[in-house]
């Protein structure tokens, strides 16, 4: 039996806690062919983020980074472009196995209190060192095109991958790879990684919509929301990182990325993705290998990981403007010293 009365309506997650302990560690969690979000909604996160970017430089940085010195793609809608790489750097990360650690972090088993940098990811070769990575190299106009180019398909990706509650899941089990679950109406056992990748979104089927009609309906709730999510979510972001270029710095995007994690963590990783609900005693009822879920597990979710989708998206081109923004003041920079 779920007990369902801690889960929160749509938009009361909205704003980030601001906690900020630093964190994760590193488990391959490919194991079973286990990757990330399904490519349909990395896409939707993807054309979430361009829906919502309003800056024409920003647009124009994007295709002309992806271009990687050729002709920038002009036809293509900004959204459809974005869609189309959105999966890219898990087919990368196949061939090229070093990536691999960048989508995800290990936490202790069943220790809620949050992530820890130092001891989770101590060598920076996780989701909380990725971002920041590829925001600085996007963001550097002294490195090779191909170099930018691929660290924007990262980044564009790994902001969907840390909005995954099981991508910040407990070591012991390999982030949920581990834990064997049969499902409603579903033969075999389906671990609960590959749940959340793709059940819980689809509500277990029952939310039949390609990544095209997921994304319109979340842009609806965006707009006619009587809470105003994207401003609560940049608000939050810009707390940390104000969208002025001069603030995009390695420390304030690690912090950032931090806030992200933690969130998901504290929020989803513990309290909907591996409990079932809480004890008399508030204490989490952990999923086991082996138990059967009911589709109320399903239900009281599905609202749960479309407001993760759209926090991902509005943050995702938050950052994209605000790397935009850096990029002016350096070209502006340069010119500068050039006519000086």
């Amino acid at each position: 039996m779920y007990r369902v009365s801690f889960l929160p309506s749509l938009f009361r997650l909205v704003v980030l806690s601001g906690m900020r302990h630093r964190s994760f560690v590193f488990v391959t969690l490919f194991i079973g062919g286990t990757t990330a979000w399904d490519p349909e909604t990395h896409r939707i996160i993807a054309r979430i983020a361009a829906n919502l970017i309003s800056r024409d430089t920003t647009d124009y940085m994007i295709r002309d980074i992806l271009s990687e010195g050729t002709q920038p793609q002009r036809i293509l809608p900004l959204s459809t472009l974005m869609a189309q790489i959105a999966p890219f750097a898990d087919q990368h990360s196949g061939v090229y196995r070093s990536y691999k650690s960048y989508h995800f972090v290990s936490t202790p088993d069943k220790n809620c209190s949050g992530v820890d940098l130092d001891r989770d990811c101590p060598d920076g070769n996780c989701i909380l060192g990725g971002i920041p990575r590829f925001v600085m190299e996007v963001a550097d106009l002294n490195l090779p095109g191909p170099q930018r180019s691929l660290a924007l398909k990262y980044l564009i990706h790994l902001v969907a991958d840390i909005h995954q509650p099981m991508h910040l899941g407990f070591e012991g089990d390999h982030g949920g790879v581990g834990v064997g679950l049969h499902m409603p109406d579903k033969r075999g056992k389906h671990n609960l990684h590959r749940i959340w990748d793709h059940y819980v979104r689809t509500n277990n089927g029952r939310k039949n919509l390609d990544s095209m009609g997921h994304t319109n309906l979340l842009m609806t709730e965006i707009h006619t929301s009587r809470r105003d999510t994207k401003r609560s979510i940049r608000r939050q972001a810009g707390s940390i990182m104000p969208q002025d270029g001069k603030s995009l710095t390695l420390a304030r995007i690690s912090a950032m990325t931090m806030d992200m994690a933690n969130e998901t963590f504290r929020e989803l990783t513990c309290r909907y993705a591996y409990s079932t609900g809480t004890d008399s005693f508030g204490n989490p009822i952990w999923l086991e290998s082996r138990e059967s879920l009911d589709q109320a597990y399903f239900d009281s979710r599905s609202g749960v990981v479309d407001l993760q989708l759209i926090r991902a998206g509005v943050r995702l081109a938050y950052i994209l403007e605000v790397i935009d923004q850096h990029i002016q003041l350096s070209q502006q920079a340069v010119e500068t010293i050039t006519q000086g």
